[in-house]
């Protein structure tokens, strides 16, 4: 158990980056260059080992905090987005867009160019600060 709990010790040494070369890679290497192989490949696993798990850790709580919504934020959420649609609908009207059919990219940079339309966007906290060659 002994030898065990020091292999622990020194691995965390090893995945914490504080002396580990010193203590093992420059002692091992002695003995074969396989030794430094092992040493790269421990870092390299433990690092991903790691990050998975702290990923995991965020994702969790990210799901966590989510079940906590009542049912008044939806609501809320869906109020948004019908006051969101009906502006967004006022407002192609207002510029002359049919809403029959699928925007051209000609006419999405006329919208994106009208000062109104910049303005309604801000209002709903809608970045409008994309490039026009990006549409």
């Amino acid at each position: 158990m002994d030898s065990l709990g020091w292999t622990a010790f020194y691995h965390a040494l090893l995945v914490t980056c504080e002396g580990y070369i010193k203590v093992w890679v420059d002692a091992t290497a002695e003995l074969s260059w396989l030794w430094t192989v092992y040493w790269m490949a421990c870092v390299v696993f433990m690092h991903f080992f790691l990050r998975n798990l702290m990923a995991g850790l965020i994702v969790t709580k990210t799901l966590r905090d989510h079940g906590r919504w009542e049912k008044e934020d939806y609501d809320l959420i869906a109020d948004i987005n019908l006051q969101f649609r009906k502006t967004l609908h006022s407002l192609f009207r207002y510029l002359g867009v049919d809403l029959s059919a699928n925007i051209e990219a000609s006419m999405l940079e006329k919208i994106m160019r009208d000062e109104m339309t910049v303005e309604v966007m801000k209002t709903f906290e809608i970045n409008t600060e994309v490039p026009m060659s990006f549409l």
